[in-house]
């Protein structure tokens, strides 16, 4: 068996690998890769294993530099899952192996394995410094053949809520030109609770990797006319991801995300859609956590494998880790010494 990094000239042999794969995410495909490498000026540092010609294992993987060394996230961005896609323990020993090697190369900070939250194999074979247990939540939508049993599998006041958009009036439609207003209004939300929103380059780039309509939609809701919320969802296989949700702070009380979800499920079961992926919460996020419960979404765990290889990284501080390795996950900030700094 051969291991080495991803090439260009590889990506199909590589998509065609990871789409064979049953638990497999889209986050690991190389369209996704692709796109971060873009918006985040990097190149993938993918690891594959090849047998008589196929690739058989994988690691999704990219580097960034900075000024306490190299920082390798599988995978970075907003907690995008990563994790070893492998046919078996032999090549799953294999790229370990090489993920290894990768950081013990000279001037290598940080290395972190993000889980797949969907695959089967929950095997922990990664040593590392440090594990951080997280929390993702999946609704269950296959098998749903009608509005009323979706219904059925929401908290009443989900229910209440969706049925306060659609009494007052509000409307929707799937609108891919919306991305303005998307971006627009992420920004803002993201300033009005102290959070750091993704760079407008992220939301420029998606119609030049993706099909609109086929690999995403932008799912508006309206009030006469004038859009007030909307939620950008990736598909992928059988599952819906759940990225970007908005809403204009104005309209809140109409609840109009409650009801583009429901319509988006509905659609998405009877388009043979399965899981809808939420992605992750943290059970300290309360009200978020509770709202994701409520429409049916059940808990997956997974984890963050954490190597610290250059030991100073404990004696930086929050505000350069963010600076130097932007979108890039380092270490907890409650291991550094002065995290408030």
């Amino acid at each position: 068996m051969i291991v080495n990094l991803l090439t260009e000239d590889k990506f199909d042999a590589y998509d065609d690998f990871i789409n064979s794969q049953p638990d497999s995410l889209f986050f690991q495909t190389s369209k996704y890769q692709k796109l971060l490498s873009i918006i985040l000026g990097i190149d993938i540092s993918t690891i594959v294993v090849e047998k008589e010609g196929n690739i058989v294992g994988a690691l999704p993987l990219m580097g960034k530099d900075g000024d306490i060394g190299r920082v390798y996230n599988s995978l970075p961005f907003y907690g995008s899952n990563g994790g070893i896609i492998a046919i078996d323990d032999e090549v799953r020993n294999i790229i370990v192996d090489y993920y290894y090697k990768l950081l013990a190369e000279p001037n290598v900070a940080i290395g972190m394995v993000s889980t797949n939250p969907l695959s089967q194999v929950k095997k922990d074979i990664l040593n590392c410094d440090i594990v951080e247990d997280r929390n993702c939540q999946v609704t269950t939508i296959s098998g749903i053949s009608s509005s009323d049993e979706l219904m059925t599998k929401f908290h009443y006041k989900t229910r209440n809520m969706i049925r306060k958009s659609e009494k007052m009036g509000v409307s929707f439609e799937v609108d891919n030109t919306a991305m303005p207003f998307l971006y627009n209004t992420h920004r803002l939300n993201m300033e009005a609770i102290g959070g750091i929103a993704k760079p407008k380059i992220f939301f420029d780039n998606i119609d030049k990797i993706y099909k609109p309509g086929v690999d995403y939609k932008i799912w508006v809701a309206k009030l006469d006319s004038k859009p007030i919320s909307a939620i950008l969802l990736f598909y992928y296989k059988n599952i819906i991801e759940y990225y970007t949700p908005v809403v204009d702070a104005e309209f809140r009380n109409l609840q109009s995300n409650s009801f583009l979800i429901y319509q988006a499920m509905l659609d998405g079961t009877l388009n043979g859609y399965k899981y809808w992926n939420w992605g992750g919460t943290w059970k300290s996020q309360t009200n978020l956590y509770r709202f994701k419960s409520r429409f049916g979404a059940k808990d997956h765990s997974y984890k963050y494998y954490i190597n610290v290889v250059n030991k100073d990284v404990f004696k930086s501080t929050k505000s350069l880790l963010l600076d130097k390795y932007s979108y890039f996950f380092t270490i907890p900030f409650d291991k550094i010494e002065s995290p408030s700094i």
